[in-house]
């Protein structure tokens, strides 16, 4: 999507609400699913963790209630990895992450000029301290800088499609929900958003905003 379609779709609303993954930051779950599978003992496809659903050891992981610890040894064991050494495990899990392409940082600085800013993910703290290390110091924290509020999941205990989530965002900063326009590359995200009053858009092409020219 070029940058000026998608300035002219937030023109009319005051705030808006940014998916991290898949919108602002290149990810490639493939990756990680690929990667996974790859220690698995039998060999097979790994398949309890995709975009669109996963199972419970990753909501628990992603909203704060199991530690890292817990987190990559659960992971293990549904794996049925036999080796002892979890970073493999911890490599493998991080392998979607990719980059934050300067081009974006340069939309969410003028964006910030006439609208109000939000970051809403749904991360965890693996991921989230990983990106502190890849993505270059100054860049993280100038990206970091644009966004009136940043709300990771693992640190509010709530995660997308819950209505709690969203509402998070809106109750914290006084936000009217037909105020704001939320973007997000999972359409189960969206939808959730649009039933609670949002102007939700889904960004179908996972990694595409601002793509082909301005």
């Amino acid at each position: 999507m070029k940058a000026s379609d998608f300035l002219n779709l937030v023109e009319p609303y005051p705030a808006v609400i940014f998916d991290f993954g898949g919108v602002l930051l290149n990810v490639d779950y493939d990756l990680t699913i690929e990667a996974l599978g790859g220690l698995s003992a039998s060999g097979d496809q790994f398949s309890l963790y995709t975009k669109k659903e996963q199972t419970e050891v990753f909501d628990l992981f992603e909203t704060g209630r199991i530690s890292r610890q817990e987190f990559l040894e659960e992971l293990a064991g549904l794996l049925n990895y036999e080796g002892q050494d979890l970073t493999r495990v911890e490599d493998a899990w991080n392998a979607m992450l990719l980059d934050l392409p300067s081009q974006r940082l340069e939309l969410i600085r003028s964006l910030r000029e006439h609208k109000r800013l939000f970051l809403l993910s749904n991360i965890n703290e693996i991921h989230e301290e990983v990106l502190e290390v890849r993505i270059e110091e100054g860049l993280l924290k100038e990206f970091y800088a644009q966004f009136e509020g940043i709300h990771f999941s693992h640190r509010i205990g709530k995660r997308k499609p819950t209505q709690e989530a969203f509402e998070h965002v809106l109750q914290s900063h006084q936000l009217r929900a037909e105020d704001c326009f939320f973007i997000d590359d999972s359409l189960q995200h969206v939808e959730a958003g649009r039933a609670l009053g949002l102007r939700a858009f889904h960004l179908e092409a996972a990694n595409s905003l601002v793509l082909g020219g301005s």
